[in-house]
């Protein structure tokens, strides 16, 4: 007898951090959240992701405002886990977009 297929998803590391936060981070407040993941973009130059250009959509979708994008999107929702899995469903929906490059390339 054979086990059935296992259905594997291909997710990146933005992905995994938001879908489950309590695995890299103490608290997995907003917060921590955004930092753990803003710091992980700065220390790599090539990380796999599309969280910049998440970013740049994203400010279109909050609108103009005094820095602190992330800040401001936070103000948005009444506690942390709202706006973690928010920010998690709005992140998914920018990877779907047709207009949204692939994260891998294949040759």
């Amino acid at each position: 007898m054979t086990d059935p297929p296992v259905k594997l998803r291909l997710i990146d590391f933005v992905q995994c951090v938001l879908e489950r936060p309590y695995l890299y981070t103490t608290h997995s407040s907003y917060d921590e959240v955004i930092a753990f993941i803003e710091g992980y973009h700065a220390g790599h130059r090539q990380t796999g992701t599309r969280w910049l250009a998440f970013s740049e959509w994203l400010q279109e979708l909050v609108g103009e405002g005094e820095r602190r994008l992330m800040a401001r999107f936070r103000a948005r929702y009444e506690d942390d886990t709202l706006a973690l899995q928010q920010l998690h469903e709005l992140y998914n929906a920018f990877l779907w977009q047709p207009d949204s490059a692939p994260l891998w390339v294949e040759k």
